[in-house]
């Protein structure tokens, strides 16, 4: 009996393979190819353009990594949007706590109806939940154009590649903050740390154009090559690292969640950031402050072209001489030879005559 091995090849460098043991649907919606697969370990593997996405055997690894830090930190969300996350896992874990509106835009329609059917252990039945609004669509424009405002951001994307680029960009991150109320955060996936560094560097100085607080955490998610998945996450107001654990604790025991990874243990352990990996976030942050740095000159170069444009209209309007008098003949021909009289006491100069225009110059020399 031949064995067929479903290989990603996500890296040039590096593959994984996992057996098929079932093929479970396979197609291509508007936007990717997908396929769902069983494996006797996995469960059930969902695979977008020849990458694994999730699957069944450790989803939870990942789900409860994005969604759970943000909602226990924050502490009393009730409204969340899900950017992406079709496979409905995150959506599963939001509705645990007791929010009151959850907002899910993922592009793919057809892929949410593949997830539906082929992925109940993910969703689990989240989708008929009464607080779900599922309005697939592209999520840039949507946090551009809604009028609707939330406590936490959930940015369960594709990789920046294609389309999914502009979900890695300051202009996106602008929008979300714009859609988030006093005291929210947002939380985004971030690559494999070890593998996809630019993503981490590049995504987190983004993030620091744009909101006064921001940073990386790292877990482990078994299906990803590579070792840890990083995880961004943003906030004008809140510290997520600060939060503490007994905060967490306290908050996790009072809302009777049941979680099979996280755990406030877990919660402070994701924060801390191993030496490979500093220097990426510090470079973000340094690329971050010089672009400040930059934008601070320009405008205050802006401000001072602008003083000046209004400065020049007054001059003009200073020597132009008054209506229905005429300075006398000596200030006249003082003028012509030595130039305008600098000052207040130059133009009484003009206006007293010759006699007394020495005193007056040497009045104005002694002001300025």
């Amino acid at each position: 009996m031949t064995t067929t091995w479903f290989d990603e090849t996500l890296y040039p460098f590096y593959r994984q393979g996992i057996r098929v043991d079932g093929v479970l649907y396979k197609g291509q919606t508007k936007f990717q190819s997908v396929e769902v697969i069983r494996n006797e370990r996995l469960g059930r593997v969902l695979c977008l353009d020849g990458v694994v996405q999730t699957t069944e055997g450790d989803e939870f690894y990942y789900h409860e990594s994005m969604t759970h830090p943000a909602m226990f930190a924050h502490g009393r969300a009730e409204s969340v949007l899900i950017i992406g996350g079709a496979d409905g896992g995150i959506l599963r874990e939001v509705l645990k706590h007791p929010v009151k509106e959850v907002v899910i835009v993922d592009i793919d329609a057809e892929l949410i109806d593949i997830c539906k059917e082929h992925l109940p252990l993910h969703h689990a039945g989240a989708y008929d939940d009464p607080r779900t609004v599922n309005l697939p669509g592209d999520g840039a424009a949507y946090v551009a154009e809604t009028d609707k405002r939330f406590d936490v951001i959930l940015v369960d994307s594709t990789d920046p590649q294609g389309p999914g680029i502009v979900l890695f960009q300051a202009l996106f991150f602008r929008n979300c903050r714009r859609v988030m109320k006093k005291g929210g955060l947002m939380v985004t996936q971030n690559g494999v740390s070890f593998y996809q560094q630019d993503e981490l560097r590049d995504a987190h100085h983004h993030r620091l154009q744009v909101f006064k607080n921001a940073g990386a955490y790292i877990s482990p998610v078994p299906c990803y090559v590579g070792g840890h998945m990083a995880f961004g996450w943003a906030s004008d107001s809140l510290m997520l690292p600060r939060v503490t654990q007994a905060t967490i604790a306290r908050r996790l025991r009072q809302s009777y969640i049941t979680t099979r990874h996280y755990n406030p243990e877990m919660h402070a352990a994701f924060f801390a950031i191993p030496n490979n990996l500093k220097p990426l976030l510090a470079e973000g942050s340094e690329r971050t402050g010089l672009a400040g740095m930059v934008a601070s000159i320009a405008k205050r170069l802006g401000r001072a072209r602008k003083r000046a444009a209004r400065a020049v209209p007054r001059k003009a309007a200073a020597k132009k001489p008054v209506a229905g008098r005429t300075a006398p003949k000596a200030a006249v021909k003082r003028a012509a030879s030595k130039g305008p009289a600098r000052g207040r006491a130059g133009a009484k100069a003009g206006a007293r005559g010759a006699k007394r225009g020495t005193k007056a110059k040497r009045s104005a020399r002694s002001r300025s």
